[in-house]
C-alpha cells in the first residue's frame, strides 16, 4: 500500500466543539471533510457540536443539516430570544434573566426531525454537582435531554435537572448526589468541561474548534440581534485571553481546525442568512487549508 492509499484509507474521529451560533462553522469543516473523502467514524459533540452532529450521525447531510439550523434558529430567535434591538416583551425580558431552557426546544427539534441516539454518536455535557464529564453514548438515552445538557451555557441558559428531584427535597437531594449517592444531578454546557475534548477519542482525530471572539463585529447585524447580544460579545472579547489561557489546543496530535469565525459573537444567535454563509464559507475553507498542509484526504480539483 503506497503512502497516499495509507492516508485515504484512515477512519478519523471527529470532534465538534462548543461556540454556540459558531456552530455554523461545523457544516463548513464536514462539507470539506466529505469532499476530500476522509472516512468518519464516531463523532464527539460538546455544546451547539452537540446538535449538529446528532444531525450527521442521522443521516443528515451538511448542506440538510444547515437547512435546518438556518429554519430552526431563526424561530429561537424569535420566539425565544426577540427580534430587534431591545427585548420585545415582558416575557423575553425574564427568559434572559431566567435562563434559557433549551429542553423543549430541543425536543420539539429532535422530534420532527427524527433524530435519536446512534453508536456512532457522542454527546458530553458537565455534571455541575460532581464537577466532571458525562458522556452519553451508546443508543439507550433521551437525546433531547443530552443535547440540551451539551447546550446549556451556564447563567445564559437553564441547566438540565436529571433524576426524581421531588419538591421539599432538593437541598437534600444535592447533597447526597455531591456525596455520590443518588444518581439526580444537574448537567450544564460540556464546553465548562472543555470547549472540544480529544481524550474521548479511540484513534486519530479532526477536532473543529470553534473558539471565541476576538473582535466586534466586522459587518452589521442590521435588525437580527438585540442589544443583550452586542453586550455579550463584548464581554467575550474581553474574556478570551482568559478563555484561551484555561483551554489551550493541547499538543495531542490530532489535528485542529480553527472553525469559529472571530468576529463572530457565540450568543449573536440573530445574525442574518448571509452572515451564518459566511460562517459556513470561512470554516470549509480553513478546513481544506490545514488538511492540504498535512496532507490528508484527495483535494478537490477546484476549491
Amino acid at each position: 500500500m503506497t503512502a497516499k492509499e495509507k492516508q485515504t484509507s484512515v477512519k478519523y474521529e471527529v470532534v465538534l466543539g462548543g461556540g454556540g451560533i459558531k456552530g455554523y462553522g461545523h457544516i463548513g469543516v464536514l462539507k470539506a471533510l466529505h469532499e476530500r473523502s476522509i472516512k468518519i467514524g464516531m463523532v464527539t459533540g460538546v455544546s451547539i457540536g452537540s446538535a449538529v452532529a446528532a444531525m450527521y450521525r442521522n443521516g443528515y447531510t451538511p448542506d440538510e443539516a444547515l437547512e435546518i439550523l438556518l429554519k430552526e434558529f431563526t424561530i429561537f430567535n424569535k420566539k425565544v430570544i426577540g427580534k430587534g434591538k431591545k427585548p420585545s416583551s415582558m416575557t423575553t425580558m425574564l427568559s434572559l434573566v431566567s435562563g434559557i431552557d433549551l429542553l423543549p426546544f430541543f425536543q420539539d427539534v429532535l422530534t420532527r426531525y427524527e433524530v435519536k441516539p446512534r453508536r456512532n454518536l457522542r454527546i458530553v455535557a458537565f455534571d455541575a454537582l460532581q464537577m466532571k464529564p458525562v458522556v452519553f453514548q451508546g443508543l439507550k438515552y433521551d437525546i433531547a435531554t443530552a443535547v440540551a445538557a451539551s447546550c446549556s451555557i451556564p447563567v445564559v441558559m437553564r441547566p438540565v435537572w436529571t433524576g426524581d428531584w421531588k419538591k421539599g427535597k432538593t437541598g437534600r437531594t444535592i447533597v447526597d448526589r455531591v456525596r455520590g449517592k443518588v444518581d439526580e444531578t444537574v448537567l450544564v454546557d460540556g464546553g465548562v468541561y472543555h470547549p472540544a475534548p480529544h481524550e474521548f477519542c479511540k484513534g486519530p482525530a479532526i477536532i473543529s474548534r470553534l473558539g471565541v471572539a476576538s473582535q466586534m463585529p466586522q459587518e452589521t447585524y442590521d435588525e437580527c440581534s438585540t442589544w443583550a447580544e452586542y453586550v455579550f460579545q463584548s464581554i467575550e472579547v474581553a474574556a478570551g485571553r482568559f478563555i484561551k489561557r484555561n483551554f489551550p489546543d493541547e499538543n495531542s496530535g490530532h489535528v485542529v481546525v480553527n472553525s469559529g469565525k472571530p468576529d463572530v459573537g457565540t450568543l449573536t444567535f440573530g445574525i442574518c442568512h448571509e452572515q451564518a454563509l459566511g460562517m459556513v464559507d470561512y470554516a470549509y475553507a480553513e478546513t481544506h487549508r490545514v488538511l492540504d498542509l498535512k496532507k490528508i484526504g484527495t483535494p478537490p480539483k477546484s476549491k
